[in-house]
């Protein structure tokens, strides 16, 4: 097989090899000569340089004693379609996705834009919970580990090596109420804690932008340091992953477009700062209020 540009799903089929063989304790070495295979020819496949069919799989995964589901979860990735992504949530949320999970935890540049809620990966547990909740989850049972999941993705931000972080929010998303005015004001702090830190750049699209501050809908694209760029999309029963030039081109405009119309730094911790007072008040009238024996 000759070397071939990588993509998403190469790097994470590779790096699933390559944690199978670690975790059943074989040597590369090992592994190349049961397959026939040359060291760099293993050390390519797990980089994701080379393309994986699903015979190559099958065959990898049965010389590590991988069992059958695993080796169905590896061939479902590897006989994905070449031009998109399309994975289905079956009933549990985007962030369980082990291929989301796998490509931000791997980006040193995360870019998103957000018109309606709080970005995921920046939601305090409390406001994940309540959006949840009131989203009306099918199992309510499956929220407490969701939350769980969730905010554990935030591990990105305090890696050794984070990366750096750029994240477009819209006015809608600030100030719909999500829970009460204290999820809400402690979710504002979060936000404003998470933009003090040097990788991480929180900027507010104000409603007065307009059209010129909208797009069809709310998306991430991760960077890495050597391979190319993504683009992540959430619908509500599956998650897209694009990868082309031109997916990721068009992505790229809106967030100029997006940048060209957001408050600068020091505007948007301003503005984040205002709306966490507006509802620290809100909050203190309603407590007023309940102490007096009024309607909350």
């Amino acid at each position: 097989m000759s070397e071939i540009q990588t993509t998403g799903r190469r790097r994470e089929v590779g790096a699933e090899l390559k944690r199978i063989r670690m975790q059943t304790s074989q040597p590369a070495y090992k592994v190349a000569e049961r397959l026939g295979w040359t060291p760099s020819h293993i050390s390519r496949s797990e980089a994701g340089k080379r393309r994986v069919t699903d015979v190559d799989a099958g065959h990898y995964l049965g010389i590590c004693d991988a069992p059958d589901d695993e080796l169905q979860r590896l061939l479902k990735i590897v006989n994905e379609p070449y031009d998109y992504r399309l994975q289905k949530h079956d009933g549990y949320i985007p962030d369980q996705l082990r291929t989301l999970i796998f490509l931000e935890s791997t980006a040193n540049q995360l870019r998103s834009f957000e018109p309606v809620y709080i970005p995921g990966i920046t939601q305090t547990a409390d406001y994940a919970r309540a959006l949840l909740e009131e989203a009306g989850m099918e199992d309510p049972s499956l929220i407490e580990g969701s939350v769980k999941t969730r905010t554990g993705r935030s591990v990105v931000f305090t890696r050794p090596d984070p990366p750096k972080c750029m994240y477009f929010i819209h006015e809608n998303a600030l100030r719909m109420p999500i829970g009460d005015a204290g999820v809400m004001n402690e979710q504002m702090l979060h936000l404003l804690f998470l933009g003090e830190r040097v990788e991480c750049a929180i900027r507010v699209i104000p409603l007065s932008a307009g059209g010129r501050g909208m797009a069809s809908g709310s998306f991430q694209i991760f960077g890495y340091k050597d391979d190319p760029p993504l683009v992540y999309l959430q619908h509500e029963t599956t998650s897209e992953f694009l990868e082309t030039d031109d997916q990721v081109a068009r992505y790229r405009r809106i967030l100029k477009r997006v940048a060209s119309v957001a408050l600068d730094g020091a505007q948007s911790r301003e503005f984040l700062a205002m709306v966490a007072s507006d509802y620290e008040r809100q909050g203190d009238a309603r407590h007023a209020n309940r102490g007096q024996g009024g309607l909350a």
